[in-house]
């Protein structure tokens, strides 16, 4: 596991933990791995695979976007394309899994 600083002026924001093993969830929990890909001809592949506690399988959606954008604008995009995902299913908290830390770290301190 890798802790992470990030530098905010004087001050240093809280750490960001990175958990390089996967963890099982709790039963009854979904987890939404999402992916973001730059396409050669322009444009993004978007990916958001759904699994459940076991890792087993759930379901899957991709979407094609024409387009210029950041990595960082793709990797929201499909996060919440994941997220889509899971408020259709009607289930309770899910975990988001994304290789986008600038993502992760906005969305876990929006103000900083």
């Amino acid at each position: 596991m890798d802790v992470y600083y990030k530098q905010v002026g004087e001050q240093l924001a809280p750490p960001v933990t990175v958990i390089k093993k996967w963890r099982k969830p709790e039963p009854g929990r979904f987890f939404v791995i999402s992916n973001a890909d730059m396409l050669n001809e322009g444009g993004v592949g978007l990916e958001a695979v759904v699994r459940g506690s076991n890792g087993d399988f759930v379901l899957a959606t991709t979407k094609r976007m024409s387009g210029e954008y950041s990595v960082e604008m793709a990797e929201v995009m499909v996060a919440e394309l994941g997220m889509q995902l899971m408020t259709g299913m009607n289930v309770g908290t899910s975990i988001l899994e994304s290789d986008c830390m600038s993502m992760i770290s906005k969305m876990q301190n929006p103000h900083s």
